[in-house]
């Protein structure tokens, strides 16, 4: 793998400690779904590739459904790591099973023989060139009956989304509330700017309040889809899942 990224590029200083109270519902809506498809797909995987892998989430899900695999976590934030590799040293089974690599997605070196490749909640951030090569690259990097899980927001153009609260946590004493709004970017084109508020509240007192921009490309999973048959991928929609997501294999 490559060196790590500099602290410059690291878009989670702020936000890191509080992604987790963002994430967690998403990742208990998705939980039933991720299993099945992990476990209909290829439930003897020896080797699993979790792009984006953020402080981990999904880690423990993806282990109770392929135990007998090795997940190999690529996830470039410096400040996210801490919440990941905190998050496998506290559990015996993941120390054992996870590696951690402090790249991104267009810098790693992909392992051979890769049987389930998951790429959710992160193809948004990727510029278009890092997306279109990733395809291809998944598809040499493939075991023969290996499959790739990809999804995108339920979101596929840019449009001006009001600022809502999409979180709201009670922690000890105090409450963590986080807010979201978004606007298109260039005339709409393509990239749509978020802005999140996070907010830290002891009754009605605020103890700090401070909020972060980032960049997402909006666009269908149709889109990915079609990408990715350009690599050769065949697209198995999952009609259970709460946001929309793919399984990927090779034709």
């Amino acid at each position: 793998m490559s060196e790590p990224l500099t602290v410059s590029s690291d878009n989670y200083i702020q936000a890191a400690e509080m992604y987790d109270i963002l994430s967690e519902q998403h990742w208990q809506s998705r939980q039933r779904s991720l299993r099945n498809a992990l476990i209909a797909a290829r439930p003897d995987a020896k080797l699993v590739l979790d792009v984006g892998s953020g402080t981990g989430m999904a880690l423990k899900f993806i282990t109770e459904a392929l135990p007998g695999a090795h997940i190999h976590a690529i996830e470039p934030s410096a400040s996210m790591r801490v919440g990941l590799m905190t998050r496998v040293l506290a559990d015996a089974q993941l120390r054992r099973q996870v590696t951690v690599h402090p790249t991104d997605i267009a810098q790693a070196v992909l392992p051979a023989d890769i049987d389930v490749a998951l790429v959710c909640g992160c193809v948004g951030f990727f510029d278009d060139a890092t997306r279109r090569a990733l395809w291809p690259r998944l598809a040499a990097a493939l075991a023969p009956a290996g499959v790739v899980l990809v999804d995108v927001m339920p979101l596929d153009a840019t449009r001006h989304l009001p600022e809502s609260r999409v979180a709201s946590v009670d922690v000890g004493q105090h409450r963590f509330d986080i807010w979201l709004s978004g606007h298109p970017v260039d005339d709409g084109l393509e990239l749509i700017r978020w802005r999140m508020r996070f907010e830290q509240l002891d009754g009605d007192t605020a103890v700090r309040s401070f909020s972060i921009e980032r960049d997402w490309r909006a666009f269908s999973l149709d889109t990915l889809l079609a990408e990715a048959a350009e690599a050769g991928f065949q697209a198995q929609p999952l009609a259970d899942s709460p946001v929309p997501a793919a399984l990927l294999r090779l034709g």
